[in-house]
């Protein structure tokens, strides 16, 4: 089968192979999901906040996050795309400062981190060092990045 092309779009049914565990560096069994999207996030335009970081540090997590109803279970989930494996991606997370009032770029002010299991505790450990010494003019928030050639500003 075909994946189809994403983005997906509002409303459409969509069928992935993916995990049973999302953890990082977990071994894992591949399950078929069918899904209706609700909608589709892109943590590059929308990133994390340090809340919805902290909350689960280990989850393996990709750019795109799809909040969906799963047919099969008959309930509402949310899917990081890029651990199913029609659209496996790795990615690396970086912390970066935006501006409060949404005009300007974000700056990366850390190393990415990849995932693994002592590195995304080191990502939580900084985080909520930079979230305590943060003024109220700045954002904080958790990028995407992809590989080894994004560095710091």
């Amino acid at each position: 089968m075909v994946a189809p092309s994403f983005p997906f779009a509002s409303d459409s049914q969509v069928v992935l192979t993916y995990p049973e565990s999302t953890l990082v560096e977990a071994e894992t069994r591949f399950r078929r999901r069918r899904i209706q999207v609700k909608s589709v996030r892109d943590l590059a335009t929308d990133p994390l906040t340090p809340e919805e970081y902290l909350r689960r540090p280990l989850v393996q997590r990709s750019r795109h996050l799809v909040t969906a109803y799963d047919l099969d279970s008959r309930g509402w989930r949310q899917f990081y795309i890029g651990c199913s494996l029609e659209y496996a991606s790795a990615i690396e997370l970086a912390i970066a400062a935006c501006p409060a009032d949404g005009q300007g770029d974000a700056t990366i002010i850390s190393r990415p981190y990849e995932a693994t299991r002592r590195d995304r505790i080191l990502l939580a450990r900084q985080l909520k060092d930079v979230v305590a010494d943060a003024g109220q003019e700045t954002h904080i928030r958790v990028i995407p990045v992809t590989g080894h050639n994004q560095k710091p500003n």
